[in-house]
């Protein structure tokens, strides 16, 4: 479980934030809510599991925070990664898309490579899709695969590992990092690898991940 400090000035977005975190990840997530800088300083504990984030309108001492301490700012604008200095996160996205970038974060923080400890469970099928040359229809029929899976509420992840492949065709989603980041974190051995595939995946209004 992630202990996760939110420090905002916008007492109506803080309660919203906090409690669509506590419903939907009650079991992932521990939260802070502070609208006073240092109650918000108070509550980090130098756990291993720690990330604070924090509303552009404050300025952070980072000197404050634990070592194992993630931070990035709140932004106001969706194009802006970088503030103050710090990694920025954009506020104004669906709890999903804000869930995963705190994850992203967290991932990046973290500098050893954990087990992977899935939460589901029972037997995982793997489904390869080859084909000698391009053009042979592979990609095409590992779609509709994964559509036809997820239209009978099946739990199904699509990994497209072309060169050229682009997942964008297909499907929709609302991530911002692809597995090219995934890639970079595990060949960097500086990242938690488990929380970085978490939060590069995407899910297609018809399920599909």
């Amino acid at each position: 479980m992630i202990h996760l400090t939110i420090l905002e000035n916008d007492i109506d977005y803080l309660n919203r934030v906090s409690e669509t975190f506590l419903l939907r990840y009650p079991d992932k997530l521990e939260i802070g809510a502070f609208s006073n800088e240092e109650a918000a300083y108070s509550n980090l504990s130098g756990a291993f599991s720690e990330v604070f984030v924090a509303s552009g309108d404050f300025n952070i001492d980072a000197s404050r925070l634990p070592e194992a301490c993630a931070f990035a700012y709140l932004a106001d604008m969706s194009n802006v990664e970088t503030l103050k200095g710090h990694p920025a996160i954009f506020k104004f996205q669906k709890v999903e898309a804000l869930y995963k970038a705190i994850l992203g974060l967290f991932a990046e923080k973290t500098e050893s490579r954990l087990t992977v400890n899935s939460r589901y469970s029972g037997n995982v099928k793997f489904k390869a899709f080859l084909s000698a040359s391009g053009g042979a229809g592979s990609s095409s029929l590992a779609v509709a695969y994964a559509k036809r899976k997820s239209l009978t509420g099946q739990s199904i992840l699509y990994l497209n590992l072309e060169q050229l492949g682009d997942s964008n065709l297909y499907f929709t989603g609302n991530q911002k990092s692809s597995f090219s980041d995934v890639m970079i974190a595990l060949k960097s051995n500086k990242s938690n690898l488990a929380l970085k595939l978490e939060s590069s995946v995407s899910q297609d209004p018809i399920g599909a991940y």
